[in-house]
């Protein structure tokens, strides 16, 4: 072990984030209801090209998008409540695809649809968003196949957020309670189909000063290891960070420098 170096051993702590992927309860509720015509819709490949999404999602003439294509486009006080809650879990969540239960799927509404569709092939659809909404972009995934589809997101570099349901039966006159459950980076994942065989999924950290004296924590979350360095120099950071490969490097406060991996 290299000096200035100490390795702990942690412990596993198997009630960090739950079980994300055990099959849940779905609740019924009028405004979420769809049709199996619908339903059978998603997930699957497009059935035509992007441009050609123009009954579920009013397009923009001038960019090709469809109209409501951001969650910030839209009062969220003339949203439907299901709506609104989402956008105000994706206002919390910006950099992350949030993926918000709704019975056996988990759906995604404007710009996240258009992603999910994109990068999944999943079919983009639309939902009611309110009488002076119209439809909102939408697109889904089945809950028994989160753990496929989100391998994919964090494979392509995306943080995921899920909200799931967090009673069976909703309150009369009210909405099925969720909140989100789980965030997904690529240096936080735990599932096994999520990491790579025989190789450490390392999250690191990095502290600089003015003085160019810089330390570094690097963990693994599978496995309960943890490295941490304390040394001088922006070069021999940079050799760290190069031989680690970590999955995901976090900098407080401090802007990536051109050689940062």
């Amino acid at each position: 072990m290299a000096p200035g170096e100490q390795q702990l051993s942690l412990v596993p702590d198997d009630t960090i984030q739950g079980s994300l992927f055990a099959p849940e309860p779905s609740g019924d509720e009028a405004e979420e209801s769809e049709t199996p015509k619908q339903r059978r819709s998603h997930p699957g490949r497009r059935p035509a090209p992007a441009a050609q999404h123009t009954e579920d999602s009013n397009n923009n003439d001038d960019e090709g998008l469809p109209r409501w294509h951001h969650h910030g486009l839209v009062d969220p006080l003339a949203l439907t409540p299901m709506l609104r809650h989402y956008v105000e879990l994706k206002a919390a969540h910006p950099e992350r695809v949030l993926l918000y239960r709704l019975g056996d799927f988990f759906e995604c509404f404007f710009e996240d649809a258009l992603l999910t569709s994109r990068l999944l092939e999943l079919t983009l659809t639309g939902k009611e968003g309110g009488k002076s909404i119209g439809r909102v972009p939408m697109a889904g995934i089945p809950h028994h196949a989160a753990e496929r589809y989100c391998s994919e997101l964090v494979r392509r570099g995306h943080a995921v957020a899920l909200c799931d349901q967090l009673e069976t039966t909703a309150a009369k006159g009210a909405l099925l309670k969720r909140d989100i459950t789980r965030v997904l980076t690529p240096g936080t994942v735990l599932e096994e189909g999520m990491l790579a065989a025989r190789r450490n999924n390392w999250l690191a950290a990095v502290v600089l000063d003015d003085e160019q004296r810089w330390g570094l924590a690097v963990a693994d979350v599978s496995t309960g290891e943890l490295l941490l360095h304390e040394r001088q120099g922006t070069t021999e950071l940079q050799q760290e960070l190069l031989q680690l490969e970590a999955a995901e490097l976090l900098l407080p406060g401090i802007e990536a420098a051109e050689w940062c991996p």
